[in-house]
């Protein structure tokens, strides 16, 4: 889907069709949690009744889709240079990276927030559920002004402001002891894993031509986020348990993908000549452009 939506645009299009489709799934995200509340008050298996249907319905409106999306010719004028695609292509690296953490640090989180709002802070089940929606309603905010405000194309503050907000906001929804801390960490770690999500899509489908294996390694990685998140998670919660120091346990639990955001994010960028010698125009093939998608 995410190569239907961006083929065949130039740069400028691509992200506004990328933050079309950014804030149309992650606008469902807080809606489900709200209405995942009442439903498992009234009967916990409708919400798997629900998504099942919902699924069969997206199965249907799949069909109308064309066999093979239409890409942007390798000789269009709007095509970036060659030294605008080493440059994105730094920071597709770097993004990528930092999105993958702020996925595992999103599912280290998720499974706490009921118990966080419920027993930490005594809020019902209906209410709880709803205040675990904050981040991702933050996150469809950053979606909205990254697709209006087309200035952070390109430059590295996204990426700075990542490494700092993402253990920033983190921390404070783990340690906080009062709502109003929980809440405003979860408005840092949802803006920014919103930025780097929609930063490493966009650099992902103009370096790459809005090919499909593009889009497969940034789906790839947030799966792997989906995996790491848990187990570090898991560590983190029995360390917190033997050491009667949730903070401490957690904090070391998730170090390790602290590391890997802090070198994943900016490896990439300290490797990365900041001009590239010749500013000519560097068109690629979308069938070969993925060949060093991971390369960190």
């Amino acid at each position: 889907v995410e190569s239907y939506i961006s083929a065949g645009r130039d740069p400028k299009n691509q992200a506004r069709a990328i933050g079309g489709l950014n804030i149309t799934w992650s606008a469902t995200v807080p809606l489900a949690l709200v209405i995942a509340g009442p439903m498992i008050d009234l009967w916990p298996p409708l919400i798997f009744a629900l998504s099942a249907g919902l699924n069969m319905i997206t199965l249907v409106l799949l069909r109308p889709l064309e066999r093979q999306p239409l890409h942007l010719d390798l000789d269009h004028p709007d095509r970036l240079t060659r030294e605008q695609v080493e440059s994105y292509r730094a920071q597709l690296h770097s993004t990528r990276w930092l999105m993958m953490v702020s996925y595992a640090m999103l599912f280290v989180i998720a499974p706490l927030m009921p118990d966080i709002f419920k027993h930490r802070l005594g809020f019902d089940v209906t209410t709880a559920t709803g205040l675990s929606g904050i981040s991702d309603l933050m996150r469809v905010a950053a979606f909205v002004t990254m697709q209006r405000w087309a200035g952070w194309h390109g430059r590295r503050g996204v990426i700075y402001l990542t490494l700092l907000g993402l253990p920033a906001g983190f921390f404070m929804i783990i340690a906080g002891q009062d709502t109003a801390t929980v809440v405003i960490g979860e408005v840092i770690f949802g803006i920014v894993a919103g930025m780097t999500y929609y930063a490493a899509l966009y650099y992902g489908m103009v370096v790459h031509d809005s090919s499909v294996e593009g889009g497969g390694a940034h789906e790839g990685l947030i799966g792997l986020g989906f995996t790491l998140g848990p187990i570090c998670g898991l560590i983190g919660n029995a360390l917190a348990g033997a050491w009667s120091n949730t903070l401490v346990g957690m904090a070391v639990g998730v170090a390790p993908l602290l590391v890997l955001g802090v070198v994943g994010g900016t490896y990439p960028l300290l490797t990365a000549p900041r001009r590239a010698p010749v500013a000519e125009q560097a068109p690629q093939d979308p069938m070969t452009a993925d060949e060093d998608l991971l390369d960190p």
